[in-house]
């Protein structure tokens, strides 16, 4: 799947910029990695799971808990 390929090499182009970390949870509309608040529209975007949405303010992959 030409989407799945895209966004694994999204995500490895962005693992050695991020000190290894690509990818951030969110809780609570809080990223873990940056201890941002991300907006809610965001927030719900990267809930659903159909795109990788990125925090607004570390720039790594955000994955809602």
């Amino acid at each position: 799947e030409a989407a799945g390929a895209a966004d694994l090499a999204l995500y490895e182009g962005l693992r050695p910029r991020k000190g290894g970390r690509a990818v951030a949870v969110v809780r609570g509309g809080l990223c873990q990695a940056c201890r941002m608040t991300s907006p809610s529209n965001l927030v719900q975007q990267a809930a659903t799971g159909s795109e990788l949405v990125f925090c607004n303010n570390c720039g790594r992959i955000m994955h809602v808990a």
